[in-house]
C-alpha cells in the first residue's frame, strides 16, 4: 500500500505524464482507502483544469517564462520524480 506522501506525488505526476500500470493500480487502491488523498486528487484536477482553461482563453502572458528557466524547472521536477 502506498503512503500518503507517495500517493500525492503520483497524483501530481499524472498531470504531466501517463502513470505506469502499477502506479495507476497502487494509486487507485490508495484513493479507495484514503479520503484525504482522494480530496487532494480532486483539488489537483480542478487546479490543473483551471490553469488549462486560463491558457486556452488567451492568457498567454502566463506562458512567458524563459526557455532556460523552464528547462531547469523540468530537470528539477524529473530529478524529484526519479528519486
Amino acid at each position: 500500500m502506498l503512503s500518503c506522501e507517495d500517493a500525492t506525488l503520483l497524483v501530481s505526476i499524472k498531470a504531466f505524464r501517463k502513470l505506469k500500470m502499477m502506479e495507476r493500480i497502487q494509486l487507485r487502491l490508495h484513493l479507495l482507502a484514503c479520503v484525504y488523498c482522494k480530496r487532494f486528487d480532486k483539488q489537483n484536477h480542478l487546479i490543473d483544469h483551471g490553469i488549462n482553461e486560463l491558457l486556452k482563453n488567451g492568457h498567454s502572458h502566463l506562458e512567458c517564462m524563459p526557455t532556460e528557466k523552464k528547462e531547469a524547472l523540468q530537470r528539477a521536477i524529473d530529478q524529484t520524480i526519479d528519486r
